[in-house]
């Protein structure tokens, strides 16, 4: 169904070259993985990397692990991190003991509640975190390029017409 006057080829333009940006976006991503694949194995021990490429580590254990390295030394309480992120309860308890089997965070009882954990990370998860913001970064940096010489308006507009594009009925 065509709306507001639009015409086939108008429609067709949106469909392509919205297909088009999913495939920058897919290549860009990618590349960005395998590049920060190669950067983990550089700075993690054999045994930790090998653990991860066979445990199909995930974006959202990432950002997981940044909450916990953000606090540095002292760690953060458990609780903290289950009311800091969008995931259910259940992930977060399996993304922090999957983060402590691999090596990269340490779950411990404070001595005063013996029912509850501190979350602190490893030298490891540390060196993850701190790639994890790097390639963030590099991510901006796409962007900010291919952005920088758009008008406000444009980007506004941009932004305005995705929007309307992923809005539900």
């Amino acid at each position: 169904m065509i709306l507001r006057g639009l015409s086939m080829t108008d429609y067709q333009t949106i469909r392509k070259l919205i297909h088009r940006l999913r495939e920058a976006d897919t290549k860009w991503q990618v590349t960005a993985q395998r590049e920060m694949a190669e950067r983990y194995r550089e700075v993690l021990p054999e045994p930790v990397w090998q653990r991860l490429r066979s445990n199909h580590f995930n974006h959202a254990e990432l950002e997981l692990l940044d909450l916990v390295a953000a606090a540095g030394k002292r760690g953060i309480a458990y609780q903290e991190v289950q009311a800091e992120v969008l995931y259910s309860q259940s992930l977060v308890s399996r993304y922090t003991n999957r983060l402590a089997e691999l090596g990269l965070l340490v779950k411990e009882h404070p001595e005063y509640d013996q029912k509850a954990y501190q979350l602190t990370v490893t030298p490891a998860g540390e060196r993850m975190a701190v790639l994890h913001a790097e390639l963030h970064r590099q991510e901006s940096k796409f962007f900010d390029q291919r952005l920088t010489r758009w008008s406000p308006e444009e980007v506004a507009t941009t932004i305005a017409v995705l929007k309307s594009l992923t809005r539900e009925k």
